[in-house]
């Protein structure tokens, strides 16, 4: 059996205590936070409930392209993360997400980002924290990433499978075994190949069997993590939450 997370801010206008509340009711394990001002309040409440949280996504929205910027705020990004992985240490949290680029057009990878990206590796490494850098639209920056770093210096892969549908768009020919032994989180959540609409699983285009048939085949076995987000909130929060589970229950039995 796979232990089952779901994503904390999964949309509605519930207290974070109260999504726990559900979260822990319908059966799952844990959950993911963003790194954000509600961090603390919420691990203290997830301890409280008795939930795991199993990761951290770092900041990225505006900001993740720094790392390869020869300015001031390359280094000041480079300084906050390193502040993120200290605090998941510090709670006892082994991996954080990690974006390497955000848009269409980002900056060019150059040696100045790759040597920042060393340096919150090696405070991932002394502090036992895993750096798990997910695929996004250029996938280039992945594979460069990881051709140079891998486990042992503390550089995993978190594999979003919405990402794969609707950004790089193969995710019929997502190469896998190029990742096999580095996959070790997951983010599972739908959409009809467009746009990262964050459904729920088998509400668009997705073939959930195929993927993880595919995760089976090159022995994935970390968690199974929901990155769902409701925008629609005609369906009520608990059931919501129950179907959540009910879809990760039936991809457990693919990959099982």
């Amino acid at each position: 059996m796979f232990k089952k997370n779901m994503f904390l801010d999964y949309g509605y206008n519930s207290s974070s205590a109260e999504k726990m509340k559900l979260i822990k009711k319908y059966g799952f394990d844990g959950i993911f936070l963003h790194a954000n001002s509600s961090f603390e309040e919420n691990v203290k409440l997830a301890s409280e409930y008795g939930l795991k949280i199993e990761t951290i996504h770092l900041p990225f929205h505006n900001v993740c392209n720094n790392v390869w910027l020869d300015d001031p705020s390359g280094e000041e990004y480079t300084e906050l993360i390193i502040e993120w992985i200290n605090k998941a240490s510090n709670n006892n949290i082994d991996k954080v997400i990690f974006h390497l680029s955000q848009s269409n057009t980002p900056p060019q990878m150059n040696e100045l980002g790759f040597a920042r990206i060393k340096r919150m590796l090696d405070v991932a490494k002394a502090k036992n924290v895993y750096i798990a850098f997910e695929n996004l639209r250029n996938l280039e920056y992945l594979e460069a990433t990881m051709d140079r770093f891998g486990p042992s210096d503390h550089a995993i892969c978190c594999f979003d499978v919405g990402h794969a549908s609707c950004f790089s768009k193969n995710i019929d020919t997502y190469d896998f075994p190029r990742y096999a032994g580095l996959i070790r989180c997951l983010h599972i959540h739908d959409n009809h190949g467009e746009k990262d609409e964050h459904l729920l699983p088998f509400q668009g285009s997705i073939k959930y069997e195929e993927v993880f048939n595919k995760l089976k085949k090159i022995g994935y076995c970390g968690d199974l993590t929901l990155e769902v987000i409701s925008k629609d909130t005609s369906m009520p929060e608990e059931e919501y939450v129950k179907n959540a589970k009910k879809a990760l229950d039936k991809i457990e039995s693919y990959i099982l």
